[in-house]
């Protein structure tokens, strides 16, 4: 089926998803969004925000740069949006659901990535 292809975005050459990247659901995530309910330009990849061209050079060799970040807790969001007021101060925090149908994703510490497929991203997703 079609929404089990990545987007074409991905660099050719680069292994993209992770490659220890796993199909699996979450019940709770929280993520940075403009609006509540969150919309699909809330869940961008984060090459596909607007970055330094240094952190770019740095970080487009990296497979988590082409997935989405997510937070496992909620003090880290209000700990980044009060210590980075400019550039977090107006978002909202939302949590949601991320299905192991939308993608595939990486754990790490309080931070899952995920690879979501084309034209797949998560719905139900509102201010915590």
């Amino acid at each position: 089926m079609s929404h089990k292809k990545f987007p074409e975005f991905y660099p050719q050459g680069l292994t993209v998803p992770h490659p220890n990247a796993e199909s699996q659901s979450f019940e709770c995530l929280y993520r940075l969004a403009d609006q509540s309910p969150a919309k699909q330009a809330d869940f961008k990849a984060k090459c596909q925000e607007p970055c330094r061209p240094s952190y770019i050079r740095k970080n487009s060799n990296n497979p988590r740069f082409y997935g989405t970040s997510f937070s496992t807790c909620k003090h880290k969001l209000e700990h980044l949006k009060a210590a980075h007021p400019d550039q977090f101060g107006p978002k909202l925090i939302t949590s949601g659901e991320v299905e192991d149908s939308l993608g595939v994703s990486l754990v790490e510490t309080k931070h899952v990535c995920v690879w979501f497929y084309k034209d797949c991203f998560p719905t139900g997703f509102t201010e915590s």
